[in-house]
């Protein structure tokens, strides 16, 4: 009974999830429609410089993610070289496009226990620097808070702002970052952080972290240069918004590499300053380059391990 039990709410699971899939990709399809509809296409101007400075921003996103990992890890054990966890982080990424996105940290610990690191010690580095990545990303998307049309709508805007802004940093301590991913482990009956880090060890991957959203707001800066004009006091704008996006997609399980959920929050929070036609275009061409760049350097990834002799045994030092 119990076993029927399980398997009948697992399956009850997967429709709402898939339900929800649907009606979010159903209005997200019908905005850009709408929104594709409105453009001017002789008023879009393609500018090859601005076009390669968002790839190479996206590019250099990626590495920040695996220096982030990279760096995480050395507070438990030695670390594989930088190619190797290059490899390693964009191979794994990949399983953020598979329902419930559990397959990306999976992946990576799958992947670090084949080059030495042992599953609790891999694991304890990717759910922390998960983790911190929501946050530090919840960070950078509140500011726009100050953004119209919805700082008029936010009695205090500026003192919410920034009492949001200084509780993120509050919860980027390693004890709170601890404490959440315990209690979410526990509410998923697994066994609690095997190892943890200390303060010192958690400097370098919230600069790597930083820096990666920091490069994903470029790219989007860059790319809307394509479509309207921007100065580089809008960059701000664009960081915000692809923080948030990018983020509130991620943990959106039900929806693979955040498909539908980040497009919908991009055209909420740019067709304002946009319009519905730039807008629209600007969100499909950046989910364009981002899953085409993550697909790409997937296969890179599986390249790079392919050919790589994993290194044999655990490494573990102290913390």
């Amino acid at each position: 009974m119990n076993v029927k039990g399980s398997g009948g709410r697992a399956s009850l699971g997967r429709i709402i999830q898939y339900a929800l899939l649907a009606v979010v990709l159903f209005f997200i399809t019908r905005t850009l429609a709408r929104g594709f509809a409105t453009v001017t296409w002789s008023d879009l101007h393609f500018a090859p410089l601005n076009t390669v400075g968002a790839v190479i921003s996206m590019f250099l996103a990626m590495v920040m993610t695996a220096a982030a990992y990279r760096a995480q890890l050395s507070g438990f054990c030695a670390v594989p070289p930088w190619l190797e966890m290059m490899g390693v982080t964009w191979v794994s990424r990949a399983g953020k496009y598979i329902p419930g996105k559990f397959m990306s940290i999976v992946g990576a610990a799958y992947l670090l226990n084949k080059r030495g690191i042992s599953s609790a010690i891999a694991t304890s580095a990717i759910l922390i620097n998960t983790v911190l990545g929501v946050i530090i990303g919840l960070m950078f998307g509140v500011p726009m808070m100050l953004v119209e049309p919805t700082r008029s709508k936010i009695p205090m805007a500026w003192f919410w702002t920034a009492v949001l802004v200084a509780s993120g940093a509050v919860a980027i301590h390693p004890a709170v970052v601890q404490r959440v991913i315990n209690m979410l482990l526990r509410l998923a009956k697994r066994a609690p952080l095997a190892v943890a880090p200390r303060l010192r060890h958690y400097v370098m991957p919230v600069v790597y972290i930083v820096a990666q959203w920091i490069l994903f707001g470029v790219s989007l800066w860059l790319l809307a240069a394509n479509v309207v004009g921007v100065s580089f006091a809008d960059l701000p704008l664009f960081i915000s918004a692809s923080a948030l996006a990018v983020t509130l997609g991620f943990v959106a399980l039900f929806a693979p590499g955040g498909v539908g959920v980040r497009e919908g929050i991009l055209l909420a929070l740019l067709t304002p300053s946009m319009g519905a036609g730039p807008a629209a275009v600007l969100t499909v061409a950046w989910r364009l380059l981002q899953t085409g760049m993550e697909l790409l350097l997937a296969l890179v990834g599986l390249a790079i391990l392919k050919h790589v002799t994993p290194r044999p045994g655990d490494s573990v030092v102290p913390v």
